[in-house]
């Protein structure tokens, strides 16, 4: 019984501890997320994109009431892009093709596109011809605006492995420093950045 009752209060002591010291990702329409092997990078933006695509969508249906009774045309249904299968019940996600990435083609708006280990699609050596660095430096600086408020995920081992477009595009990432398992959650240890000039960082925040 004193074991069982222990446990209780640990149990409960940790619950406390947790909401107390866990903090919301402030995060904008093109996120990044760097850290190594099996960190849980790959976990968190898949999580985040989940979690922002069921914004989107409810933002969507009420679009689609609002267009209902002004008689209006509907407006089109946004998607979860992703270049590796994410999709579960009640999600299904839309394959991130050469022609988006190229800009041939456009993203639905209000969508959300997941790019895992980014560098095998943008990396620091593509930079050899120009046509092909303007087509990145537009896709990522211009990816809200095109998308009309759409959210871009990304996620990769290191910032040096990508290509400079991505970096030119944001003033901070997020980098997971430390995974803790415990039976039952995972606890990531997560460290914001600040991207300097394009290349350096600086340590800004940690939670």
């Amino acid at each position: 019984m004193f074991i069982m009752l222990s446990l209780l209060v640990a149990f409960v002591v940790f619950v406390v501890w947790y909401i107390t010291h866990k903090k919301r990702l402030k995060y904008g329409n093109l996120t990044l997320v760097t850290g190594g092997v099996k960190t849980g990078k790959t976990e968190l933006c898949v999580a985040l994109a989940f979690k922002q695509y069921r914004k989107q969508l409810a933002n969507w249906k009420r679009a689609c009431r609002k267009a209902r009774r002004r008689y209006e045309p509907l407006p089109e249904k946004p998607l979860l892009y992703s270049n590796m299968p994410i999709g579960k019940k009640g999600f299904e996600y839309a394959p991130l093709t050469l022609e988006l990435i190229k800009r041939e083609e456009r993203f639905r708006y209000g969508s959300v596109v997941y790019f895992n280990e980014v560098s095998f699609i943008a990396g620091s050596k593509d930079i050899k011809d120009e046509d092909i660095n303007d087509t990145l430096l537009s896709l990522f600086k211009l990816c809200a605006h095109e998308t009309k408020g759409g959210y871009f995920f990304i996620d990769t081992q290191a910032p040096q492995d990508m290509h400079y477009s991505i970096k030119r595009s944001l003033s901070t990432y997020f980098t997971i420093y430390k995974r803790t398992t415990l039976p039952i959650i995972s606890l990531l240890w997560i460290r914001e950045n600040i991207f300097v000039d394009g290349e350096n960082t600086v340590a800004m925040d940690s939670q």
